[in-house]
């Protein structure tokens, strides 16, 4: 495709499926510079782990759409050698009407982020890989009126030349069994001012983002990341390693830190932020230049 397809209109009652788009197992589809896929209501990618569907271009193009019906879908799907790789805008009246789920995905190899989720709505993204893409493996934007949840469960961001994952104004991330290894800049970068100014310390659910099992190692700027002079984002670690990131393992203000238990980091700096049963130790991992973050027994 050298220009952009446009599939359908905005659903009505009537017709709660106009707009959809939904492609098949074994399936590839090929962007030329300044061709893009732009779906007005729910687009469905349904690969298989043996035929999974394919997204291409040559370093141009991409793939998004305005999510009206809550039932985005992507399965086994790759998503390579385009501008970005999949650009996500919720367009629903209610912060919580959509919802896109991303299962085995692949985003490599995209001349900015691999993905973009802007707006309003809820994404679960899981056993998924971010690499090598030109700039964040992962990037969200929302205002605070959004409400706009994530939740990563069993995912690799790595290698890319920005940050593994930015967040703004993201209510709660939730990161479980992840690994953020090697990126240009921070593991994970988050700013949460907007969502402070509208709810206030009064509801610090919101602005509380949760890493629960995670390796957090060998990236370039701070494992983890607040915004620049904010004190608004806190984390809750646990049962994690941050080790080995070279601007410091966790780059926010002792009092934004909710809690580091069960985990290690390999900074003394970062001490002061340790709870219960934490420790500043080596991890020993067996073998962190080929991405093999098991622990030497």
């Amino acid at each position: 495709l050298s220009a952009q397809v446009t599939v359908g209109r905005k659903p009505t009652e009537e017709n709660p499926n106009a707009g959809s788009l939904t492609v098949g197992a074994g399936v590839t589809v090929r962007l030329a510079e300044g061709g893009s896929v732009a779906v007005n209501s729910a687009l469905r990618a349904l690969g298989t782990a043996e035929d999974p569907v394919t997204f291409t271009g040559f370093d141009g193009g991409t793939v998004g759409f305005l999510d009206y019906s809550g039932e985005s879908v992507f399965r086994h799907a790759i998503f390579e050698h385009m501008l970005e790789g999949l650009v996500f805008y919720g367009m629903g009246e209610t912060p919580s009407a959509d919802t896109l789920t991303i299962e085995d995905c692949l985003f490599r190899d995209n001349v900015q982020s691999g993905m973009i989720f802007y707006g309003p709505g809820a994404g679960t993204i899981s056993n998924s890989v971010f690499e090598d893409n030109g700039a964040n493996g992962f990037t969200s934007s929302a205002n605070a009126a959004d409400e706009q949840r994530l939740v990563f469960e069993g995912c690799t961001f790595r290698n890319n030349i920005g940050t593994g994952v930015t967040a703004d104004s993201t209510y709660g991330l939730t990161f479980r069994n992840c690994l953020m290894h090697a990126n240009g800049a921070s593991g994970v970068y988050v700013d949460s001012w907007r969502i402070y100014q509208s709810v206030g310390a009064a509801d610090p659910e919101k602005y509380v983002h949760r890493f629960i099992n995670c390796t957090i190692a060998g990236n370039v700027g701070h494992g983890i990341e607040s915004g620049e002079s904010n004190a608004f984002s806190a984390w809750y670690i646990s049962s994690s390693i941050l080790s080995g990131n070279a601007a410091g393992d966790v780059g926010a203000e002792a009092s934004t830190v909710g809690g580091i238990v069960y985990s290690v980091v390999s900074s003394a700096e970062d001490e002061p932020l340790l709870g219960w049963e934490s420790i500043v130790a080596d991890p020993q991992f067996a073998d962190p230049a080929n991405g093999d973050f098991h622990l030497k027994s």
